[in-house]
């Protein structure tokens, strides 16, 4: 296991997923990352469980993407959700299966933590793409044509 790179703190830490878990990095390589996932509590009903796991997914999979493709977001996934019992503690991995110039394949499985064993709760494939960085262009005045900014 690396230290996280500086520039995946940011994605770490800016992500929607945070208002879901409490996050530790278990492992971190170029393309791969294992996450430790707590969910709050206000978080704990089935109701809501599923959009923090549909979250948590998106935020592994960029952070996996970042070292190969640089900024990137998810162009398409597809997700399976597996068990709906309510659990608190998740273990969440995601590996890039393959990149091109602009493009990643990666898949991403949640288990649910268990006193006997790890249970798959979630999984996900998708295709990861290449981004410009927003705040980067917004923030270089030559891009903003026509735009007034006082």
């Amino acid at each position: 296991m690396r230290e996280l790179p500086d520039c995946i703190k940011p994605l770490l830490l800016n992500h929607s997923a945070n208002l879901f878990f409490a996050i530790r990095v278990i492992d971190y390589e170029a393309g791969s990352v294992s996450l430790n996932l707590e969910l709050r509590t206000e978080f704990a009903k089935a109701s809501y469980t599923t959009s923090a796991l549909g979250c948590a997914l998106d935020c592994i999979a960029r952070m996996a993407g970042h070292e190969v493709l640089g900024y990137c977001a998810a162009s398409e996934f597809e997700v399976s959700f597996h068990d709906g019992s309510l659990a608190q503690q998740f273990v969440a991995t995601a590996t890039v299966e393959s990149v091109d110039n602009r493009y990643a394949s990666y898949s991403g499985r949640i288990y649910a933590v268990d006193k006997q064993h790890n249970r798959l709760v979630a999984n996900a494939s998708g295709t990861l793409t290449r981004m410009k960085n927003n705040i980067a262009l917004i923030a270089d005045h030559r891009v903003l044509h026509g735009a007034h900014v006082s």
